[in-house]
């Protein structure tokens, strides 16, 4: 038969722990690989030109962060 909705609600939680733990570990490996690389960005890409690619670059890089921050806020 079906699962009773105690049994529905408590796998929910146990997904929804697990999907933060995730997301955490997601975040943490951004910033890891952000923080590694920081001195080549500085060197290539903030000490150039401003160009198209340079503006392409940057909000790339950095809408992510927003992103880890609204998902870890929200």
């Amino acid at each position: 038969m079906g699962d009773s909705l105690v049994e529905v609600m408590g796998r929910a939680l146990r997904l929804s722990v697990l999907r933060r733990y995730v997301d955490f570990a997601a975040g943490s490996l951004l910033v890891y690989d952000s923080l590694l690389v920081l001195d080549l960005e500085v060197t290539f890409i903030w000490q150039s030109k401003w160009s198209l690619m340079k503006v392409m670059y940057i909000v790339n890089r950095y809408t992510t962060f927003i992103e880890l921050i609204l998902l870890f806020i929200c």
